[in-house]
């Protein structure tokens, strides 16, 4: 059975020297459109980012330049959600100073399960 789905605050307070805390949050995958991603001459699987006003995807080979690309495939939110069900994986908690300014690097590391 599931747990019941809680609306945590945009700030959570810990509880220190308690051990481990788990919170559960809510997905709703269906909403997300699918990736779409082409295979570089080397092989390597790259997400391609989506430009909405000129209407073409492309990726980014370095931070500096941008390559257009047509996608190759079109892979849903569902199906990558299925690779890594039951797995931990690492989750970079990043410090944000309102507006909108992030402090360079993690600040720490959790970790979450899907």
């Amino acid at each position: 059975m599931l747990p019941e789905i809680v609306s945590f605050d945009r700030q959570v307070t810990l509880v220190g020297d308690s051990g481990i805390q788990f919170m559960d949050f809510g997905l709703s995958p269906g909403r997300l459109p699918a990736g779409e991603f082409v295979k570089l001459a080397n092989g390597v699987l790259t997400r391609l980012i989506y430009n909405e006003q000129r209407d073409y995807y492309f990726y980014q080979p370095s931070p500096a330049n941008i390559e257009k690309a047509k996608s190759q495939y079109d892979i849903p939110v569902e199906q990558s959600l299925k690779l890594f069900d039951g797995t931990w994986l690492p989750l970079p908690l990043l410090r944000f100073s309102p507006p909108d300014v992030y402090q360079e690097g993690p600040l720490n590391w959790a970790r979450f399960r899907i």
